[in-house]
């Protein structure tokens, strides 16, 4: 007989005992019990001993299993003990079937067995999988966060890079300043490259220099103009006579002919060696900012090139005319500029528009952008960025001071005058691929958060600067790879950890080129005009369109 334990009936069964004849003498005790089980299953029987006496009674035991693992199949024995041989003889057996939920058999067992195994495996290696791509993802986050923090410290570096270069480009010559004595100028009869003047001209090594020459007398004049053709700047000779007729303006102010110093670029700047001519071109702001008179000479006369008419609107539309306007005008307002004119030197703008047109350096014309930049070279407006970018800072750490009306002319207008961005133009017509790059990023901003971090604590280190952007290095591109790569460990923590300052104003002419941004009273600037010959003292300067006033039909255009 076979007893079915399952979970339908609780894992309790009953079965039947009774004897198949009387006994012959006295009764027959019966004990339940199982053959050895290797499950960690347990089996009860009630009850467990039972006494039958006669063939006619019946006893039902009840027998239950707990712990219920798996299927299994134990024997249960009777042990029998009677006075009648006969009953113990033999013994009686039955099978206890213990099944599980789905009634599956042993073999059917062992699968599931084999699969729980198995699923228990692919958990442990999906925990192991997934224990493995944790510390991938781990390590990758920290190489990102490795690559990222390297960047931004270049990033960081090259930003504090451009704006202590800007502050330097402006407050040094880069070059030697070249210029001629007036008596010699006088008797040019065509304007010649600098290489066959060299014997003529002056050197000034350092602003300093010029400041010890100005002292003594000598009366610096930078003259600005329109070149005539693209290989030669005065084809036929108009612009020198123009020329020599504001060197006379100037000397009828009192200024005698010997102690005149002539800038002039074709004979100030080096012409047959390129690299010479850059350092030159890099110093156009220092050099302008730097001399007693701006005189714009800009007479009607037609481009050799191009057959247009040049005049002093054509002037101020051009970019580095406007760059020399902005340089002299930054360090040292309208006065002292003007134009030259057959009735002598007039103020430069009739009005404030036209000075703002006048200023806006990085929307003004270039021949190297009219040309499509041949060879894909740099634009010449990415030579201009560090110039003017130093020239605004030192307005804006001014601004409380003597420069807060050139402040008032350029904060409105800032984001005009220095763009982040620029479209740079490759090619003429079907050919031509126009590309927006950067110009001056976030550097007017860095410039800014620099002054203000050195106006609140100059000795203070910043924990976490900001996240700007550099400006352009299109002229600087191979010095500034070598410089970051050749950046040490020390040199890149610094410049993590230190603010992006600017140096420190200082007061002595040695280290300050404009005329009146020595401190930031108006008392110093004056102080400073009465050591001049009497023919230089000024008053108070003006940021605004100079007085007196012109009409305002731009009656400049056609003279000389």
């Amino acid at each position: 007989k076979v007893v079915e334990l399952s979970k339908a009936n609780g894992y309790t069964s009953t079965f039947d005992l009774r004897l198949g004849a009387n006994p012959l003498r006295g009764g027959v005790r019966v004990t339940p019990r199982l053959d050895v089980v290797k499950e960690n299953m347990q089996f009860t029987f009630d009850p467990p001993r039972v006494a039958l006496y006669n063939a006619d009674t019946i006893v039902t035991v009840t027998v239950a299993a707990t712990n219920v693992e798996r299927t299994v199949t134990p024997t249960v024995i009777l042990d029998t003990d009677a006075c009648d041989a006969a009953f113990v003889e033999e013994t009686e057996t039955l099978k206890l079937d213990v099944r599980t939920e789905d009634g599956s058999n042993n073999s059917s067992n062992k699968h599931k067995r084999r699969a729980r195994q198995g699923v228990l495996a692919a958990i442990v290696t999906s925990i192991a999988v997934g224990c493995l791509g944790l510390a991938w993802l781990a390590l990758a986050a920290r190489r990102y966060a490795r690559r990222k923090e390297k960047l931004e410290t270049e990033r960081a570096a090259l930003v504090q890079e451009q704006v202590l270069a800007a502050q330097t480009c402006v407050s040094e010559f880069q070059s030697h300043f070249h210029v001629l004595k007036g008596p010699d100028f006088v008797e040019l009869t065509k304007l010649v490259p600098h290489e066959y003047l060299r014997d003529r001209l002056l050197v000034f090594d350092s602003v300093a220099d010029v400041r010890a020459a100005m002292a003594a007398g000598d009366v610096f004049v930078f003259i600005s103009h329109q070149w005539l053709g693209w290989s030669e700047p005065d084809p036929d000779g108009v612009h020198l006579a123009a020329m020599k007729q504001a060197v006379q303006s100037v000397v009828a102010t009192g200024v005698p002919l010997e102690r005149v110093r002539v800038w002039v670029d074709v004979a100030s700047i080096p012409q047959a060696n390129r690299a010479a001519q850059k350092m030159a071109i890099s110093s156009l702001p220092c050099f302008a900012s730097t001399s007693n008179f701006f005189v714009v000479v800009s007479p009607d006369v037609v481009h050799k090139d191009t057959g247009c008419l040049c005049n002093s609107r054509t002037y101020r539309s051009r970019a580095w005319c406007r760059a020399e306007i902005m340089s002299c005008w930054a360090r040292n307002g309208t006065e002292g500029m003007f134009v030259s004119t057959n009735q002598g030197l007039r103020p430069l703008a009739a009005n404030d528009a036209i000075l703002l047109e006048a200023l806006d350096v990085f929307h003004g014309e270039l021949t190297c952008c009219r040309r499509g930049h041949p060879n894909a070279d740099p634009c010449d407006l990415e030579a201009l960025v560090l110039p003017m970018l130093g020239l605004y800072a030192e307005i804006f750490r001014d601004r409380h001071g003597v420069a807060a009306e050139a402040y008032s002319v350029l904060e409105p207008v800032k984001d005009q005058f220095y763009p982040k961005t620029f479209t740079y133009r490759c090619g003429h017509g079907a050919a031509e691929v126009a590309e927006e790059h950067v110009l001056f990023g976030d550097l007017i901003a860095a410039v800014e958060f620099a002054v203000a971090m050195d106006e609140a604590d100059p000795d203070a280190a910043v924990r976490r600067l900001p996240d700007f952007g550099p400006g352009t290095n299109g002229q600087r591109r191979h010095k500034h790879l070598h410089a970051l790569r050749t950046l040490d460990t020390k040199r890149t923590d610094v410049s993590i950890t230190r603010t992006l300052r600017l140096q420190r104003s200082v007061s002595n002419d040695e280290h300050r080129s404009g005329p009146v941004r020595r401190s930031t009273s108006v008392a110093s600037t004056r102080t400073k005009s009465m050591r001049r010959p009497g023919w230089l003292a000024r008053g108070r300067s003006s940021w605004r369109a100079s007085a007196p006033r012109i009409p305002a039909d731009d009656a400049g255009d056609g003279h000389a």
